[in-house]
C-alpha cells in the first residue's frame, strides 16, 4: 500500500533506505528495515545465508510480537477505559483499573514485559530502536552461544508472562 514513504528516497542512494525507512515508525522499525533490505537483496540478486536470515527473522518476530501486544492493550483496550462511553457498564471499573492510559495494571505490565522482549532485538541487532544490523546479503554480525542463550531466556520469560496474563493457559493448550 503506497503511503508516500517511497518519495523520501527519491534522489538518495539505495543504502540510505536502511537508515531512513526504519525511522518511519517508533514501534515497528524492523518491519521497515526488513522491507528495505529485502528490496536491496532482490535488486542485487543476493541471498542472505541461512543463519543471517534466521537472525533477521528472530529479531523481526520479537518486534512484531511486542508491537501486536502493545497495539492490543495500549491502543485498543484503552478505549474500554473511557468512563464517558462505558461508565455504566458493569465491568467499567475493572476495565479502567486494567487499561487506563499509562496507569492501568495491564497497560503497565505490557510496557514492562514488551520492553524485555525487545532485548532480543538489541542482542541480535546491537540496539533498539533503529538498529541497522540488516545489510544486503546478510547481517553485520553473527550470534554466538551466549547471545543465543540470552535470547532464549528472554523469550521464555516473556512466554510465561504471556501465557499467564494473556492466554490464561499454556500455548500448547491454547493451540
Amino acid at each position: 500500500m503506497f503511503r508516500g514513504f517511497e518519495d523520501m528516497m527519491t534522489g538518495r542512494g539505495a543504502l540510505d533506505g536502511l537508515v531512513l525507512t526504519p525511522r518511519i515508525c517508533g514501534v515497528c522499525s524492523l518491519t521497515h528495515l526488513t522491507a528495505a533490505v529485502e528490496a536491496l537483496d532482490a535488486v542485487t540478486g543476493v541471498k542472505a545465508p541461512d543463519n543471517a536470515q534466521r537472525q533477521r527473522n528472530l529479531a523481526l518476530m520479537a518486534e512484531t510480537i511486542q508491537s501486536d501486544v502493545r497495539q492490543s492493550v495500549l491502543m485498543f483496550m484503552v478505549d474500554f477505559a473511557n468512563r464517558e462511553a462505558y461508565g455504566t457498564h458493569p465491568l467499567s471499573q475493572e476495565a479502567y483499573e486494567r487499561y487506563a492510559p499509562l496507569a492501568g495494571t495491564s497497560s503497565l505490565q505490557v510496557i514492562q514485559q514488551t520492553k524485555h522482549l525487545l532485548q532480543v532485538v538489541s542482542i541480535i541487532g546491537g540496539q533498539w530502536p533503529h538498529t541497522s544490523f540488516m545489510v544486503p546479503g546478510g547481517v553485520t554480525s553473527t550470534l554466538e552461544a551466549p547471545e543465543i542463550l540470552q535470547c532464549r531466556m528472554v523469550v521464555e520469560h516473556f512466554r510465561k508472562w504471556y501465557e499467564k496474563k494473556f492466554l490464561g493457559c499454556s500455548l500448547e493448550r491454547w493451540r
